[in-house]
């Protein structure tokens, strides 16, 4: 049965710089937003997003990027990334957000509360 119109997805066709540490977390995101219709350039960190952003000579309509990284040294920071990003382009939006620590998922997880939450969502 094909969900009516309004109940579909709507699809994406702008261009998103992904920077996430994480490579499970950046390849899962990146499968997902791409599924979608996105044009996705995955970066593993900040250097990594400024050296992507400016192979499309910024052409970025979205910046993703988690607040934290375990290696923020020589200006590596998510903030570096952020400044340089929108600085170069001011029409670029970004969305900063942080992932669970593995025993934060974990933790959450084992919960009681999130079991029953997902029974009722079944």
């Amino acid at each position: 049965m094909t969900p009516p119109p309004a109940a579909r997805l709507a699809r994406g066709h702008e261009t998103i710089l992904l920077v996430e540490d994480d490579e499970f977390v950046r390849e899962l995101e990146r499968q997902v937003l791409e599924a979608a219709g996105y044009r996705v350039l995955a970066a593993q960190d900040p250097n990594d997003a400024e050296r992507r952003f400016e192979e499309v000579r910024g052409q970025v309509d979205l910046l993703v990027t988690d607040v934290v990284m375990p290696d923020e040294t020589a200006g590596s920071s998510p903030m570096s990334c952020r400044q340089s990003v929108l600085s170069s382009r001011s029409s670029t939006s970004l969305a900063m957000r942080t992932t669970p620590s593995c025993t934060q998922a974990c933790s959450i997880l084992a919960s009681t509360s999130w079991r029953n939450r997902a029974r009722q969502m079944r």
